[in-house]
């Protein structure tokens, strides 16, 4: 089963890893003015660090 489901969604069997993209936006200027990108098991608190430290 799991090899008919590697060729039907393109994976060939192998396991996906997953990021999240956190952004911090202007919402005056409409501009992305910080990024960051974690493994999928950080938290937005663990990440909220980091982006503050980007727009200063």
């Amino acid at each position: 089963m799991k090899e008919r489901e590697g060729k039907k969604h393109g994976t060939n069997g192998k396991q996906q890893v997953w990021r999240k993209l956190y952004l911090a936006v202007d919402i005056n200027m409409h501009e992305t003015i910080a990024a960051e990108l974690s493994a999928s098991n950080v938290t937005g608190g663990e990440v909220l660090l980091n982006l503050l430290k980007q727009t200063r």
